[in-house]
């Protein structure tokens, strides 16, 4: 223990708000998109980052598929983006008949290489002015993608 306020997320390592729950961190992100996003494709984009590796980083809340889908996803939305609608799509089709969900705090489905520290998570996003925000949800993006490659290869 850290001292009061100075716990840790097990899932991400992030320093967690005072209620405890890493998962606010997801509601803070939300108040600055409310703020800073104008609704374009751009700002579709920071919005998919910002969840999408969220979810990454907190495997738990997913099953093992999902959990790699939305890595593919993402990575291809860092090397070669496409519309939002499209990605939409593109989900919708693979998830069909695929187990999503998981039981947050839960890894028993999560590949045991998958890491519990990041060098970016949610809180520090947060701690970037709101001027950078779509900067930093990439940049998020793009650390943790390349963190899960160099310790989990990805499924063909």
């Amino acid at each position: 223990m850290l001292g009061w306020g100075m716990e840790r997320c097990a899932e991400c390592g992030g320093l967690l708000p005072e209620s405890g729950d890493c998962w606010r961190r997801v509601g803070e992100l939300l108040e600055v998109e409310q703020r800073v996003l104008d609704g374009g494709e751009g700002a579709l984009r920071a919005h998919y980052f910002a969840i999408a590796t969220y979810q990454l980083q907190h495997p738990s809340r997913m099953s093992r598929v999902a959990a790699e889908l939305l890595r593919s996803g993402v990575a291809r939305m860092l090397d070669d983006p496409v519309p939002i609608a499209q990605l939409r799509r593109e989900v919708r089709r693979e998830t069909r008949g695929v187990k999503v969900a998981g039981t947050p705090g839960d890894r028993s489905e999560v590949d045991p290489r998958w890491p519990t520290d990041w060098a970016v998570a949610a809180v520090d996003v947060l701690g970037r002015p709101d001027s950078e925000y779509v900067v930093a949800v990439r940049e998020w993006a793009a650390v943790t993608i390349a963190a899960l490659d160099a310790v989990v290869p990805r499924r063909a």
